[in-house]
């Protein structure tokens, strides 16, 4: 996938609000840098789930312990769907197949 559809308004979801409270900006990158990772490995198909280092999975200069409870916040929040088994963590987004770029929505179609 090479875009995805991000709303002008995201930062008033209450979910997000609760993010960005808790968290600020860190956690609001967070999310946003997991959802390009997913989308980056999206291609053509319908499965959003991606498995990875915890290392892998953040780009970002935090700890793992507090890319761990960002993440946790997001599960419980449904944004994402995460297992974490040991060191590798497995994060899913079913709603990117609803916001993927129209090319790559096509072309899924198009290859069954």
């Amino acid at each position: 996938m090479r875009w995805f559809k991000h709303l002008a308004t995201a930062q008033r979801d209450p979910d997000m609000q609760l993010l960005l409270s808790e968290y600020g900006y860190e956690g609001y990158g967070v999310y946003w840098g997991i959802l390009e990772i997913l989308a980056e490995n999206l291609k053509w198909g319908t499965e959003t789930k991606q498995s990875f280092t915890i290392k892998t999975w953040k780009n970002y200069s935090i700890s793992d312990r507090k890319w761990t409870k960002i993440t946790q916040f997001l599960a419980e929040k449904r944004k994402i769907i995460l297992k974490i088994d040991g060191k590798i963590a497995t994060i899913e987004c079913p709603k990117l197949l609803k916001i993927r770029d129209e090319y790559t929505k096509k072309a899924a179609i198009k290859s069954g």
